[in-house]
């Protein structure tokens, strides 16, 4: 990875795990271990979504099976800035992920179960980018 000049990456949604290494988007909100988190008992994908609406870049990812959508988690995640240079390379460990990306044009190529999705996007300035990653 080179220089995180440009990027900061937010880990702050890996509050649950998924155990099966999908859920479903119908599901209920998932119970956090009351052992790591006493004071949140619930978080809801509501509360997530309103927190990602707050980044330049968040991305959900999610796989659809038998005509449903299930959030999941082990994404290999590469962004590449308009030099072609790669800014981030990572395995997501969680189904949802914010950047604060500074102003230009970028390229997502994100891998899972073998299979590659790529998108380019724009980052604008005082703006939210929410892309949804989704492996059919």
């Amino acid at each position: 990875m080179s220089s995180p000049r440009n990027f900061v990456l937010a880990t702050f949604f890996l509050l649950f795990s998924l155990s099966s290494g999908a859920m479903s988007m119908g599901d209920p909100p998932v119970s956090c271990d009351t052992q790591q988190a006493d004071a949140i008992s619930y978080v809801s994908f509501d509360e997530i979504r309103h927190e990602m609406r707050r980044w330049p870049l968040s991305i959900e990812f999610s796989e659809r099976i038998d005509n449903n959508d299930y959030l999941i988690s082990g994404v290999h995640l590469l962004i590449i800035d308009s030099s072609d240079n790669i800014i981030f390379d990572e395995v997501i460990g969680a189904p949802f992920f914010v950047a604060l990306l500074q102003p230009g044009n970028y390229q997502l190529i994100a891998s899972y179960d073998e299979v590659k999705i790529s998108q380019k996007f724009e980052i604008i300035v005082e703006s939210n980018l929410m892309i949804s990653m989704n492996w059919s």
